[in-house]
């Protein structure tokens, strides 16, 4: 977005705000956020670099314990995060099952009400995965299958990035 300079005169007491002039004003907030070009010609620049975009790596930034779901018990929803910002992180985290079952735990992404499976295990270790993720996204942890001889548990989850901070976002549809 480009900026576009605005006259105080526009912005007086009582005196309506026309379209074209709230478009102009919403389009001056993202320039600035961007570091648009045009915004930093006017000098105004909004440094906000913990919402910039994510760079997986070891410094964790979100962190869940999670949970252990006994035998016999519906498909459950261990943990989720969800984003306000792009880029890539990486999910740290353990997971276990004592018994067999397919699916006994699910990784998976939520973008734009479609689900992407990113990981799923009936078995028992550890994972490191970077993963991309984008405004709006929600990841996330569950148990989809605990059947009568089985006890899934999905612990220590952890979003890292390289330093950046993450920010939780309130999902959009919500996280469907």
């Amino acid at each position: 977005m480009a900026w576009t300079t605005l006259l105080n005169a526009l912005f007086l007491p009582g005196k309506p705000i026309i379209g074209a002039t709230g478009a102009a004003l919403r389009d001056n907030i993202i320039a600035a956020f961007e570091g648009d070009a045009t915004a930093v010609a006017a000098g105004v620049v909004l440094k906000l670099p913990a919402l910039g975009p994510l760079v997986a790596g070891n410094t964790q930034r979100g962190f869940h314990a999670g949970v252990s779901v006994p035998v016999s018990s519906p498909a459950q929803r261990v943990a989720s995060f969800d984003f306000a910002q792009s880029g890539q992180v990486r999910v740290t985290f353990s997971y276990s099952n004592t018994g067999v079952g397919p699916g006994s735990i699910l990784f998976a992404r939520i973008r734009a009400g479609s689900s992407t499976t990113i990981f799923s295990s009936n078995g028992s270790g550890s994972q490191s995965i970077d993963t991309d993720v984008q405004v709006g996204d929600r990841l996330i942890f569950n148990t989809p299958v605990t059947l009568a001889s089985n006890t899934s548990s999905i612990t220590n989850i952890a979003i890292n990035t390289n330093g950046e901070w993450y920010w939780a976002a309130q999902p959009l549809n919500g996280g469907r």
